[in-house]
């Protein structure tokens, strides 16, 4: 139980995930790819459902068309499954670039490192921003 103590740290969570990613990385390369991509879609859409919608309470607005006004369900509804589909299908985008472009190049402890360290960064910097007190 002390190890989940330790846990309950920021930045212990985060290192104990990048040691997870590390070890899936080395020992089920396919389930790392797999792993990965649902993190970098998650990412993609996250950023997009930024700028696409938002709400809460039952309020529902569309920042892109530059309103505040409150939309209904049905349209709210379908601009969340766009955002869903767009977000994945441009993680999926980014990440075959990234990985055909820059990856691809990487040599050594960077091969392994620098992709996996980004992620895990990445789902942090989401995390603190979506739970921030405000």
């Amino acid at each position: 139980m002390e190890f989940l103590k330790k846990l309950e740290k920021g930045w212990a969570a985060v290192l104990f995930s990048l040691a997870i990613l590390l070890i899936f990385y080395n020992a089920y390369p396919n389930s790392w790819k797999f792993i990965v991509s649902i993190l970098l879609a998650y990412l993609v859409a996250d950023v997009a459902k930024y700028f696409m919608i938002r709400g809460g309470k039952g309020i529902k607005q569309f920042p892109f068309l530059g309103t505040t006004q409150t939309q209904h369900d049905g349209h709210s509804y379908l601009i969340f499954l766009v955002y869903i589909i767009l977000g994945t299908i441009l993680g999926a985008y980014i990440g075959d670039y990234v990985a055909k472009n820059f990856i691809v190049n990487m040599v050594g402890w960077m091969n392994i490192l620098i992709p996996n360290g980004i992620i895990v960064l990445l789902v942090y910097l989401d995390f603190w921003i979506t739970f921030k007190e405000k």
